[in-house]
């Protein structure tokens, strides 16, 4: 179904004014609307028959619905070789055939097959010794060995005079296991070796004469129920007993797997809450699990999750089998790809980022996919998938030729030639490589036809040769790169002829990146994001005259200045990311023509002294944009003094979210920071001194969820948070505060102040002789839930003789007298 909603969608353009110069144009095209109209509701249904319990579709079905999958991907493309021939708007009534030709096809497609994964031994154990090689810091940052006997050799010797401990997580193969143990020397200092894995043969082989085995039990029965009713039913619900009774068939059939009790949990708050469909769902779970079956019937109860959930999600679902294991999923980058590969079509007219970031919630509910990291509003702003929920979504993607994953390069020409002799087109290609490059060239001028209709092409790991090959297919939307290690170079000289490209995104911080000098024929791009350490030869001289670009991050090492004429972009605009080196005050002026922009994201990584007063410019700027929601500037710290240079601005946007300041430090509370930015939820503000009537300012912000003070060593007063009014902070959830040890003392919470918050995080820098008394009214904080007290000692001489013990103790001694009794955590750092 990934397909049919942008076909449907550029059948609707061609039927539109524009293109009525055409004769016959438009009855052909209304022909195929019309059709594919008939086939998408056919394809919905035969897809509600497969994740049906009564059986798979037959054969028949199947060749039906895939020829029809690869079908609807050809005439995308014909449709967009038409509208790039006449982007100059000339048309002629020859054009017109090659609609018709498309309606022909309908019935001349041959039939496809679906895509494999294979994954080898060898490769796993080279992943995990290159791994343990890197985190041993073996060979410094020289081009990392995929010769397994080298590894092996590199290994034992850091070893040999060591006691160490090593974990390896999840490991599958009785042959891998079988090469890296010869990584590990038995050398008498009592060195431990931990292996996780789900299969007994590897468990047993790991173990050998000396080792033990130690299988994780099973939830007991009361954790069971209570992570399956706080993920089923909302605290207050009154029906917990109506469904007591079913509930506890189900859980036996969860066999008190956590990952299990959550999925189906996940799945059963997702439904309708009736006693049919809870019948429903335990009759398709099957039988309890044994300890022999338990990964088998996992997998069950994830494949019924799959199957239950709406066809728009599966699609978004699908799209995650491009990542590698245990990557971490960033909500913006991946609805940003979503819209640009137009996964989601257009729902009534919806925001499509909008009902990006709902489709990415409601994956998380269903438990599909774990959260990872949170924003200041408690929304999840990343995510990781279980990798056996990702073994299922691979199947998945492999069945209907989603997504095609290699895991070296030789691997890519295996799945080249795969889909060339099955007729089969590579839609999406995820290149995840961590060998040497010397095994990752892609070498070649001409693409294989099975290549050359790919709509997306990511690469990981180590991989860096070959990429303009993979750029030669001219139907390309999406391309994301991120490469490890040091030393060479991207090649992405080719990516000015993708014009059907929406989305680049390249990061590659150990290597250089090479662009076109020009890139104004992408006309459909829409984010454009190059971050590297490195030197990038140039930046394109045209980007400002890119139509449709809405997301420009440039985060390279070298002298960078805005595009020139970047008012052109006022209307398209929507976040920019700039890395200055030096401040440019002509830039800095030109981003307050951008009318649009709503995000901005400013750095700075060195000035001179007369090169300072250019921010002026950038104050100025701020005040322009009437829509801006986030604002984070990086300069060098310690630098400004007590020039605040943006004391003179405007009141903000009404719609402000965000405000993060790093390095630029203010000499008192901005006066302009109060309760009349009614929207602002997360704040990073540093200040020479302050006092409690400044840090009420910020106390009267109605949304103020996540606060950062960095508060600087002149401050001798009283910082009392609520000292002006008590009902202060109605929304802060997470506080961190960065002081002096003198200030230690002088820090208050009043009572009914932060009635929300959750986290508090105490910095105390330049301490010298030891915190004497520790603040007051923290057993005011009746939400707590954590505290971390982090001591920075500047001498590193005084860390023998420093009280660490006795400022532990004084702290933990505080943190117990809260009624909530949060966590507690006492870092050192010298």
């Amino acid at each position: 179904m990934g397909v049919m909603n942008p076909l449907m969608a550029k059948l609707t353009t061609l039927m539109g004014d524009e293109y009525k110069k055409l004769r016959g144009l438009r009855k052909q095209v209304s022909f195929l609307k019309d059709e594919l109209t008939t086939m998408s509701a056919f394809l919905e249904k035969l897809a509600l028959m497969d994740d049906d319990d009564d059986g798979e579709l037959d054969p028949l079905a199947k060749d039906w619905r895939n020829h029809v999958r690869e079908m609807a991907y050809d005439m995308e493309d014909c449709i967009d070789d038409y509208f790039t021939s006449h982007l100059d708007h000339r048309y002629s009534s020859s054009d017109a055939g090659l609609i018709r030709k498309i309606a022909r096809r309908l019935r001349a497609e041959p039939a496809r097959s679906m895509s494999s994964r294979l994954v080898w031994s060898r490769q796993m154990s080279v992943a995990i010794l290159s791994s343990i090689q890197s985190k041993l810091d073996i060979g410094g940052t020289s081009q990392v060995c995929d010769d397994v006997q080298q590894l092996i050799d590199d290994i034992r010797a850091y070893l040999e005079h060591e006691r160490y401990i090593i974990i390896v997580d999840d490991l599958w193969k009785q042959e891998a296991w079988d090469i890296i143990s010869c990584a590990f020397p038995n050398n008498g200092k009592g060195s431990r070796v931990i292996v996780t894995t789900r299969v007994k043969d590897v468990a047993r082989l790991a173990c050998g004469k000396d080792g033990q085995i130690y299988r994780i039990q099973p939830l007991n029965n009361k954790d069971s129920r209570k992570l399956f009713f706080d993920r089923v039913f909302r605290p207050e619900d009154s029906r917990v007993l109506q469904y007591e009774e079913i509930s506890t068939e189900i859980l036996k059939k969860c066999s008190g797997l956590p990952l299990a009790i959550v999925t189906v949990g996940s799945l059963l708050a997702c439904r309708p809450r009736t006693m049919d469909e809870w019948r429903s769902i335990r009759d398709s779970l099957g039988a309890p699990f044994d300890k022999n079956k338990s990964l088998e019937g996992m997998r069950n109860i994830l494949n019924l999750s799959y199957k239950n959930l709406p066809l728009h999600l599966k699609t978004c679902l699908l799209y995650i089998g491009k990542y590698p294991e245990d990557y971490e999923i960033g909500r913006d980058e991946l609805v940003t790809e979503w819209i640009a590969e137009g996964t989601m079509g257009n729902p009534h007219g919806e925001n499509l980022e909008a009902t990006g970031n709902g489709y990415f919630s409601e994956l998380i509910n269903r438990g599909l996919t774990q959260p990872e990291s949170t924003g200041y509003g408690g929304e999840v702003l990343s995510r990781k998938v279980h990798d056996m929920m990702l073994d299922l979504i691979l199947i998945k993607c492999a069945e209907d030729n989603f997504v095609s994953v290699a895991h070296s390069c030789k691997d890519y020409m295996r799945t080249a030639m795969h889909h060339e002799r099955s007729c089969n087109k590579v839609c999406r290609l995820s290149l995840q490589c961590k060998a040497a490059r010397s095994d990752c060239a892609i070498e070649g001028s001409v693409i294989s036809a099975s290549m050359a209709r790919a709509r997306s092409v990511s690469v990981f790991g180590e991989c860096s040769r070959g990429l303009p090959f993979l750029m030669l297919s001219k139907y390309i939307r999406v391309v994301h790169i991120e490469l490890e290690g040091h030393g060479g170079q991207v090649d992405l000289t080719a990516i000015s002829h993708v014009l059907q490209l929406r989305y680049l995104r390249v990061e590659t911080p150990g290597c250089e990146i090479d662009l076109p000098s020009k890139i104004c024929g992408l006309v459909h791009l829409e984010t454009l994001s190059i971050f590297s350490h490195k030197a990038v030869s140039r930046l394109p001289s045209d980007i400002s005259s890119l139509p449709r670009l809405s997301v420009l991050s440039l985060v390279v090492p070298w002298a960078t200045r805005l595009p020139n004429k970047l008012n052109k972009l006022k209307g398209s605009l929507r976040s920019l990311t700039i890395l200055f080196n030096p401040p440019d005050a002509v830039g800095m002026e030109a981003i307050g023509e951008l009318k649009n922009l709503r995000d901005l994201n400013i750095s700075v990584n060195r000035w001179r002294d007369d090169e300072i007063l250019s921010l002026y410019a950038l104050g100025s700027s701020i005040g322009k944009l009437d829509e801006l929601r986030s604002l984070q500037i990086h300069v060098p710290p310690a630098t400004l003094g007590d020039v605040d240079l943006l004391c003179a601005l405007p009141i903000f946007a009404q719609s402000f979210e965000r405000l993060i300041l790093h390095g630029w430090c203010f000499s008192r509370v901005p006066r302009w920071i109060n309760g009349t930015l009614r929207n602002l939820q997360h704040v990073l503000l540093e200040v020479s001194e302050t006092s409690s009537s400044e840090v009420d300012l910020l106390g009267e912000l109605p949304s103020l969820a996540d606060l950062e003070l960095r508060v600087g060593l002149k401050t001798r007063d009283v910082i009392a948070f609520g000292g002006t009014r008590a009902s202060l902070f109605p929304a802060l959830l997470k506080l961190k505060l960065r002081v002096g040890e003198h200030v230690a003392s002088r820090l208050q919470f009043q009572a009914g102040v932060m009635p929300k918050l959750q986290s508090l995080h105490l910095w105390f820098r330049n301490c010298e002789s030891g915190i004497h008394v520790t603040p007051e009214g923290m057993q005011h904080l009746l939400s707590l839930q954590s505290i971390c007290v982090e001591i920075y000692l500047r001498d590193e001489e005084l860390k023998a003789t420093y009280p660490w013990d006795a400022m532990e103790r004084a702290f933990r001694e505080i943190t117990g007298a809260n009624p909530n009794r949060p966590s507690f955590k006492f870092v050192k750092q010298v």
